[in-house]
């Protein structure tokens, strides 16, 4: 059982440890990869899939525009690809809609 008394002493300890280690200089995991002109990555805030694409971007060190739609956003994922869904990567001609191909 959580002791209450001790619960503002775990999130301070939580706090240092976050504060610790996001102080740290970041090390790139790959050479930058610079496309001109950047892709750009549709995007909904709340989608796993979505998250999954531009944590693989970052990793990849590719540089990208990041375009958050509205979840009632119908007509922009519809007027690229057809449906309702994203993530969608639009880079020139290329326009791919599913997170796996994305990646790869």
């Amino acid at each position: 059982a959580l002791d209450c008394a001790r619960a503002p002493m775990f999130v301070s300890i939580a706090s240092i440890a976050i504060l610790a280690v996001s102080t740290a200089p970041a090390q790139p995991l790959a050479p930058r990869t610079v496309l001109s002109p950047p892709p750009t990555v549709y995007v909904y805030d709340h989608c796993p899939f979505c998250v999954r694409v531009r944590l693989a971007l970052g990793i990849k060190n590719v540089k990208h525009n990041v375009a958050f739609m509205a979840n009632d956003d119908v007509e922009t994922p519809t007027k690229m690809v057809g449906k309702k869904i994203a993530p969608i990567f639009v880079h020139g001609d290329v326009t791919m809609p599913e997170s796996l191909d994305i990646i790869q």
